[in-house]
């Protein structure tokens, strides 16, 4: 049906996927995926056996893929979390900040106006009083589509 109707088809959750053969199908069919939530407990079937070493299935299978929170039901705080599973297995910083901006702007098909900073694109960004994958890393501003929404004093 994607090809026959030209539609645009994502793969969400997947965390119980254990093997690499079902990402590399994904990645024939050049469907991307929107992973996760990575560490919460298997308290929904699909969570059953989402465990953080599937990271790496996905990690080697060359997929394009973002992370997902599932918020409400767990929060969007998560993710900056979630990116520790990938650079356990080696992801550099940069392309595990990634995974949570340009992947996913990417994959929804908007990374024209966010994922990244550059000129002509809204800037909704935070800036952070260190690292951000640093454990202690806390919001000094948050701004949306250029607006500051919060800032720390």
């Amino acid at each position: 049906l994607k090809g026959k109707y030209k539609l645009k088809v994502t793969a969400e959750h997947l965390c119980d996927v254990w093997h690499k053969d079902i990402f590399n199908e994904l990645v024939k069919h050049d469907i991307p995926i929107v992973y996760g939530p990575l560490a919460s407990l298997g308290y929904k079937v699909e969570l059953k056996h989402g465990f953080y070493q599937n990271a790496k299935l996905l990690m080697d299978s060359n997929a394009e893929f973002g992370l997902m929170s599932d918020h409400p039901v767990i929060l969007t705080t998560s993710l900056r979390d979630t990116l520790k599973f990938f650079l356990i297995y080696g992801m550099a910083d940069h392309e595990a900040i990634a995974l949570i901006t340009r992947n996913n702007a990417r994959i929804l098909g908007i990374d024209e106006h966010l994922g990244t900073l550059a000129p002509g694109k809204w800037a909704s960004l935070t800036v952070w009083d260190r690292d951000p994958l640093h454990l202690a890393a806390f919001p000094k501003m948050v701004m949306g589509e250029g607006t500051i929404l919060r800032k720390r004093k």
